[in-house]
């Protein structure tokens, strides 16, 4: 997983892709279109759109893609947007120390454990879980797995990091979908 993740950094993991500068405009005009009453509202008042970032340059890009991409579906907004300002405290208040209160409440509420408990144990979620491993693994091995919806969800988990390495790699060495760039990606051993 190491030398995965060593790969990963090499070639810009963490940074925002190409599908993800597209994922970011198409997100702000299909908002823009399904809510105009509401951006038409905040045009007419002239209310100010404050937008917040963690300061990591994967979610500034994100913010500036996706506001741009509204100013442009409601040139309206263009003056009401306001330049991106970092909040971490905000953002990541789960792990600030005035989140102590929420991270307890994620370890100890029985009603929360209850509701995930119900998601996780319902038998399509069972079955889901060993569907997805019985197509990687061999039957006696996927048997001897106690928790078949936390692996199916930790090789979801992989292979969504491994799609976007992938196509990292293809957009760097403009390969096509399938393309492999000369060389090894991972070092061998």
């Amino acid at each position: 997983m190491r030398s995965l993740t060593a790969a990963m950094e090499q070639v810009g993991y963490g940074n925002l892709s190409g599908r993800g500068w597209q994922e970011m405009r198409d997100t702000a005009t299909r908002l823009e279109h399904r809510l105009p009453t509401l951006f038409a509202q905040i045009a007419g008042q002239g209310e100010k759109i404050d937008v917040v970032s963690s300061g990591q340059g994967r979610a500034v890009d994100s913010a500036g893609e996706f506001t741009g991409a509204l100013a442009a579906a409601d040139p309206a907004l263009k003056p009401l947007i306001g330049q991106t300002r970092t909040d971490r405290d905000l953002l990541y208040f789960h792990k600030a120390a005035g989140g102590a209160a929420y991270r307890d409440y994620l370890a100890n509420d029985q009603r929360l454990k209850d509701t995930l408990n119900a998601i996780t144990d319902q038998p399509r979620t069972h079955e889901a879980a060993r569907a997805v491993l019985r197509r990687i693994l061999k039957e006696p091995f996927t048997d001897r797995i106690t928790d078949q919806t936390g692996a199916a969800q930790a090789v979801y988990d992989l292979y969504a990091l491994l799609r976007e390495g992938s196509r990292v790699l293809r957009q760097r060495h403009h390969l096509p979908d399938g393309g492999r760039p000369a060389g090894r990606l991972l070092p061998a051993g």
